[in-house]
């Protein structure tokens, strides 16, 4: 219960501040409170309305109440707006022209977002399933997480403050515009349509672009570029010339991905799993300490200069046959070739035993097995084979010395 629940209106008049978070009993908010500046009432289930008296409101927190259906248009003086998962809540006053902080994600009937929410610096809208776009008149946003508005279409290109965006899950979303060059932060997991990141990102310090099933490539541009989480991109294929500020990379379940690029120096996590055509690691990756690089079946070895190696998993490498013997933390399993893994001559002497037995018993039975079968006749015998034609040369033969018999039975 919160001070609304046991106290008198007459004491709370004068409240600049009032935290109601999480009290199941509220119903409603004392239209008498006239001098609040900030309000929490996040998960108040019961709680439908806020009152409109409420005006000197500069920060207000409804986080979590399923039952609010809509904001008093005389909350002009709000600042900051929280109202995520209020899943009734349709709309954003237009009124709202001072706020600067905008957190309304989980809000599956809002529509739109007001055009004249101008002075808007960071904005939340994740997971609004009803959103069609984001205005472009926001020109000073510097934060924007649309990620799973899965109707928004597009990025304006006006948002040139942009310092971070989360545009995850955004289906329809076909390119990044280009003008967003001061971001920094930049995710775009689970964009199907997505196919290039724009080489004018130049200040981009971490990408996140799993998932992208048209991506086929990283800009060489991004020269800031610190962290980049690329798994399963069907399509993708490293640069050669990838920065040399990447400290982390992840491209797991690229089956193209042949190459880890030599110039990243100062790399030191790399997950690779299951990317089939992975030969080698470079030895160039001096400050390496995680590597994680399982079910790469073509990779033979792991270079020993990454002598700063701490952590390896290379579980089913069938190829590995040698690691840097300075790893503590090791993961092999169904590495046969690799010294630990190997077991003594007694271990495989059963294996050899029945080997040896097939080879002299099991393979004639196979044999007979296999020329008995109809697909195996079937290619063998056809007319265009050299089965086929061998046998038709034999009955030719035969139909040769049977005729000069039958006339001279004849005669």
């Amino acid at each position: 219960m919160c001070r609304i629940c046991t106290d008198p209106v007459e004491s709370l008049v004068e409240l600049t501040e009032l935290d109601c978070s999480h009290c199941h009993d509220l119903v409603g908010i004392p239209p008498e409170l006239v001098n609040l500046q900030s309000l929490q009432t996040s998960d108040c289930r019961l709680l439908a309305t806020i009152p409109d008296t409420l005006t000197a409101l500069t920060a207000l927190d409804c986080s979590g109440c399923p039952l609010l259906a809509s904001l008093p248009l005389t909350l002009s003086r709000l600042r900051s707006l929280r109202c995520k998962d209020c899943i009734l809540l349709t709309s954003i006053p237009a009124t709202f022209v001072q706020l600067t902080n905008l957190f309304c994600d989980g809000c599956s009937l809002l529509t739109s977002i007001p055009v004249e929410l101008v002075g808007l610096t960071a904005l939340d809208c994740s997971d609004c399933s009803s959103l069609v776009s984001i205005p472009d008149t926001l020109v000073r946003l510097q934060r924007l997480n649309c990620s799973w508005s899965t109707l928004v279409p597009s990025i304006p290109s006006t948002l040139t403050q942009l310092a971070r965006l989360d545009c995850s899950g955004c289906n329809r979303l076909a390119s990044i515009p280009a003008t967003l060059t001061r971001l920094v932060s930049l995710s775009c997991a689970y964009c199907r349509r997505l196919e290039s990141i724009p080489p004018t990102l130049t200040r981009l310090v971490k990408l996140t672009c799993t998932c992208c099933l048209l991506l086929e490539s990283i800009p060489s541009t991004l020269r800031a570029l610190e962290q980049l989480y690329c798994a399963h991109c069907p399509l993708m294929v490293l640069p050669v010339d990838m920065p040399t500020s990447l400290t982390q990379l992840t491209c797991d379940c690229c089956p193209l991905v042949a190459f880890i690029p030599a110039t990243l120096v100062n790399l030191a996590y790399l997950s690779c799993d299951e990317c089939p055509l992975l030969v080698s690691i470079p030895d160039t990756l001096v400050h390496l300490r995680i590597l994680e690089c399982g079910r790469c079946t073509r990779l033979t070895s792991i270079p020993s200069t990454l002598v700063r190696l701490r952590r390896l998993v290379a579980f089913d490498c069938r190829r590995l046959v040698s690691i840097p013997p300075t790893c503590n933390a090791i993961n092999c399993a169904g590495c046969p070739w690799l010294p630990q893994n190997a077991r003594a001559f007694p271990a495989h002497l059963p294996s050899l035993l029945r080997l040896q037995r097939w080879f002299r018993h099991g393979k004639k039975q196979v044999f007979k097995r296999v020329i008995r079968t109809r697909a195996f006749n079937e290619f063998v015998f056809h007319p265009d084979r050299i089965g086929g034609k061998l046998v038709k040369r034999q009955m030719e033969a035969e139909l040769g010395n049977m005729r000069p018999a039958k006339h001279q039975r004849t005669e």
